[in-house]
């Protein structure tokens, strides 16, 4: 077997993930026979063996977004006399639509609506919620709790004024929105002049996020808390952090082939940084230093040596000599050399 191919075989395996650090004689000790003879200087290319840092790098495919989209509507009929708008940001106190012009108000809750909030209806934690949104709206004074009172109809009254609704006190069921979290409008599914009805908005998560699968054995190079790059379309870098790693899950292609996937979900530091973008495509890259300051060539400088082990070419003037090395650890096309002759400055033969 020839330099040549055995570096190639050497690069094919590290390209497969089957030489490690430490277990790359034996794999390849049986597969080499016989030594070829050290080619003369000027047929081959050298790169310097350096003192450097060994990075593993990871680049998946991805998309940036605000996650999945649901439906909000109300229970309310009527004609829709205008809609929030595509893009806009739905807080507590913000009118989701109006219904022959009287506001549809959103609210904080889990609990959807379920019933009309007036005098006399029975305890429950549906007025607790109501309460506890008109306090953090200033509209009311006392210590949420599950009764509908006069202090709470009292409070319903001067919400119903500042919003521009006839003060009876009365809220029915439809006119307030409950929702767990605030939401990003992504789309009017009826406009204004269309019914009222159960699916008015279509709505998001308001976090800008990247979302991306990555195979079982990259997931040590984004676990939560990892940073990474995304890329964005127009080219620009936006920085990112790994936000949450999903369990693996297994997944079939339209060949039926099957793999091991871990979803992954990577908030960017300044959302601004991706403009306008959203549901589009992105790449994430990951990256992990494996080893600082030690002594490291390509992958491709490496010779395997008959009975084992491994060696470099060492070109110097008209002169190759085929040094013994001992290897550290791997990272992208480099390897760290922890034994032997070489040394940082030495030109080291490589392969094509």
């Amino acid at each position: 077997m020839t330099a040549r191919k055995r570096r190639a075989v050497i690069v094919s395996l590290v390209a497969a993930g089957l030489l490690a650090a430490g277990a790359g004689g034996f794999a390849l000790s049986d597969r080499v026979q016989d030594e070829a003879p050290a080619a003369s200087p000027a047929a081959v290319e050298t790169v310097t063996a350096e003192t450097t840092d060994l990075t593993e790098r990871v680049e998946v495919k991805g998309t940036l977004g605000y996650g999945p989209t649901r439906s909000v509507g109300t229970g309310l009929s009527g004609t829709l006399t205008s809609v929030a708008a595509a893009g806009s940001t739905l807080r507590p106190g913000d009118e989701l639509m109006r219904i022959d012009d009287r506001p549809v108000l959103a609210m904080r809750g889990e609990l959807p609506a379920w019933r009309d909030f007036e005098m006399g209806m029975s305890k429950g934690r549906d007025v607790k919620q109501l309460e506890e949104n008109l306090a953090e709206l200033g509209y009311f004074k006392g210590k949420p709790n599950q009764r509908f009172d006069r202090s709470t109809a009292a409070a319903v009254g001067r919400w119903q004024k500042a919003v521009g609704l006839p003060r009876n006190q009365k809220i029915e069921r439809g006119r307030v929105v409950f929702l767990p979290r605030d939401v990003r409008v992504n789309k009017q599914l009826v406009e204004a002049g269309g019914q009222a009805g159960d699916s008015v908005l279509e709505v998001t998560d308001t976090t800008l996020f990247a979302t991306a699968e990555v195979q079982s054995k990259q997931q040590d190079l984004l676990r939560e808390g990892q940073e990474v790059t995304v890329g964005l379309p127009n080219g620009e870098k936006a920085e990112g952090v790994v936000e949450k790693v999903e369990p693996a899950v297994e997944k079939e292609d339209d060949s039926g082939k099957k793999s091991v996937k871990v979803p992954v979900r990577v908030a960017l530091k300044n959302p601004s940084d991706a403009g306008s973008y959203a549901n589009v495509p992105v790449s994430v890259l990951a990256s992990r230093t494996v080893a600082e300051n030690v002594l490291a060539v390509p992958v491709r400088a490496l010779l395997a040596q008959p009975g084992g082990g491994f060696a470099v070419d060492v070109v110097k003037g008209d002169a190759v000599k085929r040094v013994p090395v001992e290897l550290g650890k791997f990272a992208d096309d480099m390897v760290e050399v922890t034994g032997g002759e070489l040394a940082a400055g030495d030109q080291v033969a490589v392969g094509e």
